[in-house]
């Protein structure tokens, strides 16, 4: 079989051209790797909701239901404004976090947890008004936003797949810290414009790592936080990193 002349190239596709071109070639599914460039994010709470039925019994927690749709106790026009000012919170937080990381100060937890159970009772009251503030790309300070948003997509899934608040809280402490390790990365090759070179790029996938040892020597981190952080980058078919886990040796 002829392999695809795509296959030898290294460059971003921005156009509906582009994506036609692919599925010239049977190309039916791609894997962004967001070390290099923005990800996508959800377009609705409706999408993360598909997305969390895709995930399937072989990874669902068999204490947990099966996922279904929760009613929405506040109005969208309501709670916009209450969603906006957690995510300002959880910003700020996140970036004094990885401010004190970066100096080799201790995180403080209790900080952490508070803005995290405030985005818990946003989401358990319209999930639509902080997946909407989520979707806003933000190119500064990207780190930052790219925590919140994880968190708060983390979340949105979680509680469509009926996470106690217990779980709730677990899931999402460890969603907004899962890049503390990246402030132990060489800025040089954090903030590199162009591609990593093998070596850099061995020492980036090492993220997970860091962020596992500042984690464990922070107070008041659930273990399931932990381990949310140190496994994000793991993928189903074992081709992960950094340890390479595979199936059902993920964690939920």
């Amino acid at each position: 079989m002829d392999q695809s002349p795509l296959l030898k190239e290294q460059k971003k596709y921005y156009f509906r051209k582009d994506i036609e071109k692919l599925k010239e070639y049977g190309i039916t599914e791609v894997y962004i790797d967001d070390e290099h460039g923005l990800d996508v994010v959800p377009d609705s709470t409706s999408q993360v909701e598909e997305m969390a039925a895709r995930i399937g019994e072989n990874v669902l927690s068999q204490k947990h239901p099966v996922p279904i749709s929760f009613k929405k106790e506040v109005p969208y026009d309501q709670e916009i404004k209450a969603a906006q000012i957690e995510v300002r919170e959880a910003q700020h937080v996140i970036k004094n976090v990885m401010h004190d990381v970066r100096l080799g100060k201790s995180i403080e937890s209790k900080k952490v947890k508070q803005v995290v159970n405030g985005m818990i009772d946003s989401i358990l009251r319209n999930p639509d008004a902080l997946t909407s503030l989520a979707k806003i790309k933000r190119h500064d300070e990207y780190t930052f936003v790219h925590s919140v948003n994880v968190c708060v997509f983390a979340l949105t899934m979680g509680r469509h797949l009926n996470f106690s608040r217990e779980e709730l809280q677990q899931v999402g402490i460890g969603a907004l810290l899962h890049d503390t390790g990246k402030m132990n990365v060489p800025v040089e090759i954090l903030r590199k414009p162009g591609s990593l070179t093998e070596t850099e790029w061995s020492e980036m996938k090492k993220h997970p790592l860091y962020s596992k040892a500042i984690l464990e020597k922070t107070e008041g981190i659930p273990e399931k936080s932990k381990e949310v952080a140190i496994e994000h980058h793991e993928r189903y078919n074992g081709k992960g990193y950094p340890y390479g886990l595979k199936g059902e040796e993920i964690s939920v």
